[in-house]
């Protein structure tokens, strides 16, 4: 706009104007269209209503504004099955839109929901259709192809600063063979999911996933600010976590994802309370735990337990299962059971139960009494549960620890229970592939292991039998190998790190080995080799690994700086029948004899391209000096006839004189002086 002053200047407040302008808010982001609902009379309208408060805004931590929901309805007053709820700001709609699309009201009623201004939009495409343009099919590498390695080598990956490596272990005393290195891979750590398809980089932005031969990129999953991830069982769904953003309460910051697709499943709010934390040091991870073949997922929120199926990411039954006091859960390996635990109060015990999904049957209870805290561990087979129980005494003066062990695979699931006052447990561990397991504790500064099985009788009754113990002064882990029989035992507390490879079979010492400052130890996937590394989260010097045999020779060294992570790539499961195996391990002596000589051949191989290089560089190096010396001699001639003169070093070879001092002891004698008294 201008402005024609009496001397007729005009002046511009256009500029004026467009700074000070405020604008109209005609976005319609803050209303949501919800479809597929019941047709239903005027009567009924207060009670769906009050179900969608629970189901729906309740859950979403929304709430609409007054008199905002409308239901249309037809001539005879019936509702045509959608409504329009409009809220106060655009994120509380982005989360009722979350929890309320694909929400299962009952069999019939899936609900649908979109923003109102989505629907316009929808309306407003064109009549005439196009094309869609269809994306060249491009053929992604083999992802198990680590797998078709002739020798079944397993691979490994390091991080040393933000260059992540993968390598295959080699087999007779050869170093690893890098597969591939790339700097800048992550910004903070890698992971593997759990059978070793894919491998996870943590970005700031996002997770981003690779693999196949070449780790070629999978998958771009964005997440502001994330720093934690973890898979399903088979692999298929992926969950991340961030920080809760208080600034931000509505913003999900739990998210599943569809691995195969890239596609958001499900959001969810977890702040402190639910998460325990608000770090990756505090957090209770995962969140999101999977049963053995991804049919189910589940979750504690509020204090109830959130069951899902996971064809269609919906609670079980259409509603959380509220259980008093639940502090924690976890899957069967094998089985669609899980096993939880609810703390007790003065008046009221603690509780283990086995229950069975879906029908949330609990096949099996125990009470305990003054319990501190539980840890639960599953057999791999699934055979077993151990519920491991540090106890107080009634005057809380006093600590020990219980063992309660369920037999899961017969009748009404009987319970052993073994009880120490001294030592307290602090760690326990299911033979994989066995019945047996290993309990430690320390008191007064020694360290008991003993082993138990499962398999003993008395009187025609199975019962738990202590097979034999050992003492240790410097060890705190102890570690099975994946095939059973052989355990790993580390002491890390001090600069000098052990490790003990003991033979549970012969309960003898196989070899005692010395790594210092190591931080960490695992096994690999085959149970025939162990890597032991000192890593640069937790010591500032001497960074590296360190790979043994399974009798504790070493095999491979490797000093890296700055490296902070070390990681066995996980294998899939075996297609072997159990009857396949055990025919295998009735005939292991004549594939053994095959593997010895295939090692010998690869040693036999190694040692003479280690010969073959050395004899090359030697010949290099002679070539060389006798070139120099050809050299030489060419100069040489030059200079006498530029000089007249021998050259400067011929010189100093006639002129030097040699001057040799030699010392002989002609007398001795010795001479005894009187002080004056």
């Amino acid at each position: 706009m201008t402005v024609e002053d009496i001397e007729g200047i005009k002046v511009d407040f256009s500029d004026l104007e467009a700074a000070h302008q405020v604008e109209l808010d005609t976005s319609l982001d803050t209303v949501l269209i919800i479809s597929n609902l019941p047709k239903i009379d005027c009567n009924k309208e207060e009670k769906l209503l009050a179900v969608l408060r629970k189901n729906l805004f309740t859950l979403a931590k929304a709430t609409p504004l007054p008199e905002s929901i409308c239901m249309p309805r037809d001539e005879s007053q019936m509702s045509k099955g959608y409504m329009f709820v409009e809220f106060a700001g655009a994120e509380e709609a982005s989360a009722v839109l979350q929890v309320a699309h694909g929400y299962r009201l009952d069999k019939q009623h899936v609900l649908s929901a979109v923003r109102l201004s989505d629907f316009e939009r929808l309306l407003n495409m064109e009549d005439e259709y196009k094309e869609p343009t269809i994306e060249p099919f491009e053929e992604k590498e083999y992802l198990k192809s680590w797998l078709n390695d002739t020798t079944a080598r397993d691979q490994f990956v390091t991080l040393a600063g933000t260059t992540a490596s993968v390598f295959s272990n080699a087999r007779g005393g050869a170093p690893p063979e890098l597969v591939h290195t790339r700097a800048n891979w992550t910004d903070t750590y890698v992971q593997w999911s759990p059978r070793g398809s894919y491998l996870a980089t943590v970005h700031g932005p996002g997770i981003m996933l690779w693999g196949g031969a070449s780790f070629s990129r999978l998958g771009k999953y964005p997440h502001q600010n994330v720093k934690l991830v973890n898979f399903s069982s088979t692999e298929t769904i992926m969950v991340t976590w961030s920080p809760y953003d208080e600034l931000r309460p509505t913003e999900p910051n739990l998210l599943v994802w569809d691995v195969v697709a890239g596609k958001l499943v499900r959001g969810f709010v977890a702040d402190e309370k639910d998460a325990g934390g608000n770090t990756p040091s505090t957090v209770l991870w995962p969140m999101v735990k999977f049963s053995y073949d991804d049919k189910y997922a589940a979750r504690v929120h509020e204090g109830a337990l959130h069951i899902y199926e996971m064809a269609t990411f919906t609670l079980l039954d259409k509603k959380s299962h509220k259980i008093e006091g639940l502090k924690d859960f976890s899957w069967s390996p094998v089985d669609h059971m899980m096993v939880h635990w609810t703390q007790g109060t003065e008046d009221i015990p603690a509780r283990v139960s086995v229950m069975s999904v879906p029908s949330k049957t609990i096949l099996r209870s125990k009470n305990l009494f003054n319990v501190n805290t539980c840890q639960v561990h599953w057999h791999a087979r699934g055979d077993y549960l151990c519920v491991q129980v540090e106890r107080h005494s009634k005057n809380k003066k006093q600590i020990f620890s219980n063992l309660e062990l369920f037999r899961l695979r017969e009748k009404g699931i009987p319970v052993d229970c073994l009880e120490f006052k001294e030592p307290l447990i602090t760690s326990f561990a299911w033979e994989p592939e066995g019945d047996r397991f290993l309990a430690a504790g320390t008191h007064e500064f020694k360290t008991t292991i003993s082993f138990y099985t499962m398999k003993a009788h008395e009187n025609g009754m199975p019962v738990v039998k202590l097979l034999s113990s050992v003492e240790r002064k410097t060890l705190n882990r102890f570690l099975w190998s994946p095939r059973g029989e052989f355990v790993l035992f580390v002491g890390t507390d001090s600069t000098s790190a052990m490790l003990e490879f003991f033979s549970a079979q012969e309960m003898t010492t196989l070899a005692t080995r010395e790594h210092f400052l190591a931080t960490d130890a695992a096994w690999d996937p085959s149970g025939r080799f162990v890597s032991s590394w000192v890593s640069a989260w937790k010591q500032s010097s001497d960074h590296g690994f360190i790979i043994w045999d399974m009798r504790g020779e070493q095999v491979a060294r490797l000093n890296t700086s700055r490296m902070s992570h070390f990681a066995w790539r996980p294998r899939p499961p075996t297609l072997l029948s159990r009857d396949q195996q055990r025919e295998i391990r009735r005939n292991l002596k004549d594939y053994a004899s095959k593997f010895e000589e295939a090692d010998l051949r690869e040693l036999s191989r190694e040692s003479s391209n280690t010969a073959e290089l050395k004899s090359r560089l030697m010949n290099l190096w002679n070539e060389w000096r006798r070139h120099c010396q050809r050299e030489y001699d060419v100069r040489t001639v030059t200079r006498k006839a530029l000089i007249g003169a021998e050259d400067e070093f011929a010189r100093e070879q006639l002129t030097t004189t040699t001057a040799e001092w030699i010392e002989e002891v002609i007398e001795e004698s010795e001479t005894v002086e009187e002080s004056e008294s």
